[in-house]
């Protein structure tokens, strides 16, 4: 089991470092938990007024990263 990786005060990491959280889980299935707390984060964000399309962001990033099928997943890790 993994341990949170956030810290309880959301306000000292940056949006594009919560998309990346979200990208890491979507891409390899990593930081589960935490992926949903950065989504909630980014949309609390961006109702208050942040102007960092994390949507794009995110959709553009997952488009540049290679896919990898779950057998080369598990070749890396082991």
């Amino acid at each position: 089991m993994q341990n949170n990786i956030l810290p309880k005060n959301l306000d000292v990491i940056t949006s594009e470092t919560l998309a990346n959280i979200i990208i890491a889980n979507r891409s390899i299935g990593i930081y589960k938990e935490e992926s949903r707390e950065a989504m909630i984060e980014l949309s609390k964000r961006k109702n208050n007024g942040d102007n960092f399309n994390y949507q794009e962001y995110i959709d553009n990033k997952l488009i540049e990263i290679p896919k990898i099928e779950n057998n080369e997943l598990i070749n890396m890790i082991s």
